[in-house]
């Protein structure tokens, strides 16, 4: 199994086959929140090298997605903010207005139920921290 990670701005046409990844991760609520679904879309146009999907290039299929956003951050626990709504504003209204992020911060790993035995999660979180590093976020 050759699985690698790929960003939505390497090949967006692989977004295209993930249609119902989200429900089959998700609980209905779940997708219906109104300040991510103001954002959620706006994601992978704002930004797309954040975004990305976990492929198996020998079978061809996508196995899991992830979603981030870089902010800013000044290192408390305060700071994190109340929760995913607080931070999906504030890396776009950072971006907005042309600030400098200082942290790349996790929105979701979605895992379907029938990849969820493939140890998939520590390479989400590889991949992330290496995003994190490249945009020398840590």
């Amino acid at each position: 199994m050759a699985v690698v990670a790929l960003r939505f701005s390497d090949d967006p046409r692989l977004w295209e086959r993930i249609g119902g990844l989200s429900a089959e991760v998700w609980p209905e609520y779940n997708l219906h929140g109104d300040v991510l679904n103001q954002f959620w879309s706006r994601l992978y146009e704002v930004f797309p090298d954040y975004q990305f999907v976990l492929y198996d290039q020998d079978a061809d299929e996508v196995l899991a997605k992830a979603h981030t956003i870089p902010v800013a951050w000044d290192g408390t626990v305060e700071g994190l903010g109340s929760g995913i709504d607080a931070s999906i504003t504030a890396g776009f209204e950072l971006h907005a207005q042309g600030g400098m992020a200082s942290a790349l911060c996790v929105l979701a790993a979605e895992i379907p139920p029938r990849n969820r035995d493939r140890r998939l999660a520590g390479v989400i979180l590889k991949y992330m921290a290496a995003l994190a590093r490249l945009a020398e976020f840590g």
